[in-house]
């Protein structure tokens, strides 16, 4: 029971029944199995250092992992389980159905749906398809040591991958793209969790924007005035094509590059670009912020798109000299720094900079700079593919963190300061969200 949401086809619910489970009758119970009684038909579980039992019959139902109708022989003591049970006039209640969650370290059924509330922590780039990175908030519901949490718990790193089939809303459910999207955003994201811990985003809601034309000015800064507070800066104005168009884009693209996989009998990947775009950059100090650049090998095929080019997806107008004004109400962010001033940038820093370009003067009031390393939107060469830009991120870090991200290191090269090349294999699945 509730209201549809014409922006998102969906429905805010206020009431959700199950017609399944008798309130009077049903009762569900969770637990881990201590003993398996053949003979009386009974099971003992516990939950919260009680012990209970419960009765089973032949019209009982068990579930184990893929065995979706099986036998209480299949049940093994320690299995963590779910039972829903039918309230009888004996005094003990008889099971309904049987789930086991968990065999040892093994999850059988795993809640694949993604809902937490998170912050924006790495946006590299706008072009879609492609990922950004969000930090676990506090979230109602979502526990550290629940059996079925395969997120992790408050300040866990995630990688969401962004795709055509991604909608992006603002906090009053106005639709909006990437472009406003800025490092320190609220987000809740509703997706699906991957076994390789990725999540492929079906809604993505940006709480942190709720009006329009606050889009991202991304540029070159030419100029800095500490004295009156603003930056110069060579920004280039770019146009996405529509969603519709990229699908449709995407879609041919896919059916083309079938076509050739068929006519060819040898496919090989002689173009090794990655190791070319990693940066070997050495460590600076701007003001008080010491920066390095933290570079990144992200392989996640189900963000792939073969034969599209970085100018198949978007159009760069002319460049234009605008001025940044930097206000009281300003976050600079640099790396993981948000506490930046204006002596924290220096020339030729690049950035993307939300705020509200005044009618009447080539002037953005900056409600956000973001200080990144790279702006591929427009610095790679529109015929790259865009599977190369989304395979290196280089990112600024301005402290040490020892929060570990969503892969693994694979490199630690001092002598260039390049101090990670982390790289995620995934699932070679390529199926939308269903």
């Amino acid at each position: 029971i509730g209201k549809k949401n014409e922006n998102i086809e969906s429905i805010d619910a206020t009431t959700l029944i199950n017609l399944a489970i008798s309130l009077k009758n049903n009762k569900g119970i969770n637990g881990w199995i201590t003993k398996i009684s053949s003979s009386t038909s009974e099971i003992t579980y516990k939950w919260k250092n009680k012990e209970n039992t419960f009765k089973y019959d032949n019209k009982t139902r068990f579930v184990v992992g893929a065995k979706a109708s099986t036998t209480v022989d299949n049940l093994k003591i320690g299995d963590r389980i779910r039972v829903r049970l039918i309230e009888n006039t004996s005094q003990i209640a008889l099971a309904k159905i049987i789930i086991v969650l968990r065999r040892g370290n093994d999850l059988f059924m795993k809640i694949r749906t993604f809902t937490p509330s998170v912050t924006l922590v790495r946006l590299s780039s706008t072009i879609v398809p492609t990922t950004i990175q969000v930090k676990m908030d506090k979230t109602p519901g979502i526990h550290a040591n629940d059996v079925n949490n395969l997120i992790g718990a408050e300040g866990t790193l995630i990688t969401v991958n962004i795709t055509e089939n991604t909608k992006i809303v603002r906090k009053y459910f106005g639709n909006t793209t990437l472009d406003e999207f800025s490092v320190g955003d609220k987000l809740k994201i509703i997706g699906r969790i991957n076994d390789d811990n990725t999540v492929d985003a079906k809604v993505i809601k940006n709480n942190s924007i709720w009006k329009a034309g606050v889009a991202n000015h991304i540029g070159v800064v030419t100029g800095i005035d500490t004295s009156s507070n603003y930056l110069t800066v060579n920004w280039t104005p770019l146009q996405h094509i529509t969603k519709k168009k990229l699908k449709e884009k995407l879609l041919k693209s896919k059916t083309k590059v079938i076509a050739q996989a068929l006519s060819k009998k040898n496919l090989k990947d002689a173009k090794d670009t990655i190791k070319n775009k990693i940066e070997k950059v050495v460590s600076e100090k701007i003001d008080k912020l010491v920066r390095k650049v933290e570079s990144k090998k992200i392989q996640i095929n189900r963000i792939k798109q073969d034969g599209i080019k970085v100018g198949d997806l978007i159009k760069r107008l002319p460049e234009k000299k605008i001025k940044v004004q930097i206000t009281n109400n300003t976050k600079i962010i640099i790396g993981t720094n948000s506490n930046a001033t204006i002596a924290d940038i220096k020339n030729n820093d690049k950035i993307r900079v939300r705020g509200v370009m005044q009618k009447t003067s080539s002037t953005v009031v900056a409600d956000v700079i973001v200080v990144v390393n790279s702006l591929p939107e427009i610095e790679e060469p529109e015929d790259v593919s865009i599977n190369d830009v989304n395979e290196v991120i280089n990112e600024i870090t301005t402290d040490d963190t020892s929060t570990d991200d969503t892969s693994n290191d694979v490199v630690n090269n001092p002598i260039s300061k390049v101090e990670k090349i982390i790289e995620v294999e995934n699932s070679t699945s390529t199926q939308p969200i269903q």
